[in-house]
């Protein structure tokens, strides 16, 4: 295991020492691995590579982990209150195996943005994988570029809806980079704001589950709300609902195709057309981690489980999509009586297909929308995140 301990802290020579000693004990142990380093653990630590260490039953009080690499990490029965782990890569799975993670969330965010690890993104490559906080869902970072949004008239399987004004496909630029959830908001991650706000947390179906399966059950308002308390804990406004623009962009990864792995439907990389589990959504992931080859921007679930909701408002012709990747919002009405006898309008727009759709509908182009105020167990949602 190769350390990430900071070279200005120790002599060359005996910083050069204990990585070997380290790299020499070949030890997954995690007690082990800081008896060996002989750093300090609430300073020395940040930033360095405990991949499928075993902190089973560690003291890890007052550590900082602040940006460390934890996947596979496990945490059975050890103790991690007041630890940090600011853009660190770890699930909140893995630390709910820590007997004391409750004090420790509570904790957690309860403390002042301010105080948290400020976050740089421009230090960030394209396709960089990154997460604020553990209570924060897992981003990618978006590359900047062109696309061509919807469908031509050749596409014998295109609505009209897909298609810009000429029969041809929109030329749309996203000019500049952005970040996107690596899957849809989780149950896992949805509940822990339900909890802090002190809300009915939205019901899973039957025997479905909930953990690592997207939520669902949640309304355009819900996820609007989400991001805004995500905002409020991290002490930014950059965490929103993406455009139609970012998202078709994002899904497509590059391919003109009517999925981002081809034209032909394959039941084997997406939950949709009822083929998981008779009818249901999947655990986020679950394709990848199956070994089918991984997205063009290692996003997943963009196709099939569940739909989700967009930013802009919805509309019929692509004509109104802003060519800057913007989400559409259409001029107000001056009509206030019409405006409050229609709460819920404008419609708001959908993407992405679900468990229960054809693979027509599935397409990367197709379009959709409901209601704000609506909830169904197909729908849910993933965030953007500006940089």
């Amino acid at each position: 295991m190769m350390s990430a301990l900071f070279q200005d802290r120790l002599p060359i020579h005996e910083f050069e020492s204990r990585v070997r000693q380290i790299e020499d004990d070949a030890t997954s142990d995690f007690r082990r691995w800081v008896e060996t380093s002989g750093m300090d653990p609430s300073q020395d630590f940040r930033f360095a590579n405990f991949a499928d260490c075993s902190m089973n039953g560690d003291d890890l009080r007052r550590f900082d982990l602040t940006g460390c690499k934890l996947r596979g990490a496990s945490f059975r029965g050890a103790h991690i209150q007041g630890a940090i782990f600011d853009l660190a890569a770890v699930s909140l799975g893995a630390l709910k195996q820590a007997e004391d993670f409750d004090a420790w969330l509570a904790q957690d965010l309860a403390r002042k943005p301010e105080a948290r690890r400020k976050f740089n993104p421009s230090r960030l490559p394209d396709l960089a994988e990154f997460r604020e906080a553990p209570f924060a869902p897992e981003m990618v970072v978006i590359p900047a570029g062109e696309f061509g949004m919807g469908s031509d008239k050749s596409d014998d399987e295109a609505y009209a809806d897909e298609k810009g004004p000429d029969g041809k496909k929109r030329l749309v630029r996203i000019p500049e980079r952005f970040a996107l959830g690596k899957y849809p908001v989780t149950f896992e991650e949805y509940d822990l704001f339900c909890e802090a706000r002190k809300l009915e947390p939205p019901k899973d179906e039957q025997d479905w589950g909930r953990d690592r399966r997207p939520v669902i059950n949640v309304s355009w308002n819900d996820a609007v709300a989400y991001a805004a308390w995500l905002n409020e804990r991290l002490g930014a406004e950059a965490y929103g609902l993406p455009s139609e623009a970012q998202w078709e962009y994002a899904c497509r990864g590059g391919k003109n195709s009517r999925y981002w792995w081809g034209d032909g439907w394959d039941p084997t990389r997406a939950n949709g057309n009822r083929a998981f589990g008779k009818g249901r959504t999947s655990p986020v992931g679950h394709y990848e981690d199956k070994g089918q080859a991984p997205h063009p921007f290692n996003l997943s679930d963009m196709i099939g489980n569940v739909w989700e909701w967009c930013a802009d408002s919805w509309t019929e012709s692509l004509a109104d999509i802003p060519p800057d990747g913007q989400p559409y919002f259409p001029q107000p009405s001056r009509n206030r009586k019409k405006q409050k006898e229609n709460a819920d309008s404008p419609a708001r727009a959908l993407r992405g297909g679900s468990w229960n759709d054809v693979p027509r509908s599935l397409r990367s182009a197709f379009r959709d929308s409901d209601g704000p105020g609506n909830r169904d167990d197909y729908v849910g949602f993933r965030l953007s995140r500006t940089l």
